[in-house]
């Protein structure tokens, strides 16, 4: 490895790697991915592109086009509910 590149990374332990993320993640130690170790199973987030079900839409180790799926009907819920003067909950996705 060449030498400048060597300045930019840091190789740790899983122990002391689970420790600084427990640190740094928003929700602590649950928040932990459980290629860490940790109890988040990410891989809903970031799925095996074979398995996916909206497969062939491009890129997907982020679920980009689900998100977008899933930002439309919250939209669409907010205008329905905005409709109805906010009477009804919304919808669990």
């Amino acid at each position: 490895m060449p030498g400048r590149m060597q300045e930019k990374f840091i190789f740790k332990s899983m122990e002391s790697a689970r420790d600084q993320l427990g640190d740094l993640l928003l929700n602590g130690h649950d928040d932990i991915p459980t290629f860490f170790g940790g109890p988040a199973n990410h891989e809903q987030w970031y799925p095996i592109e074979s398995r996916c079900p909206n497969r062939g839409k491009g890129t997907l180790k982020f679920d980009f086009y689900g998100m977008v799926d899933r930002l439309k009907q919250h939209v669409e819920d907010y205008e329905q509910r905005k409709r109805n003067g906010f009477s009804t909950l919304p919808a669990v996705v």
